[in-house]
């Protein structure tokens, strides 16, 4: 799923869909991937595939960097920084 997500996002042998990224990460992120859960994140954060919202990036990346992610564990010492 978390594939799925990079694949779409990046536009790898598919058409860039930032909508069909964040759907992938959502789908690895309820699946408990680390991962895909910290990519939803920074979508949020960044408003890619959806509306910008950092609350719910903060919450993803949180349940990320639970899960030992460091990726996840900059990022919300960034989302602290930048309210």
């Amino acid at each position: 799923m978390t594939g799925l997500g990079n694949i779409y996002e990046h536009g790898w042998g598919a058409h860039q869909d930032y909508s069909q990224a964040a759907a992938w990460y959502r789908n690895a992120a309820e699946a408990g991937n680390a991962i895909g859960t910290n990519n939803l994140g920074v979508m949020y954060e960044n408003g890619s595939g959806v509306q910008q919202d950092k609350q719910q990036a903060t919450y993803w990346s949180r349940k990320a960097a639970q899960h030992g992610n460091q990726n996840a564990k900059d990022n919300l010492k960034r989302l602290a920084e930048n309210p």
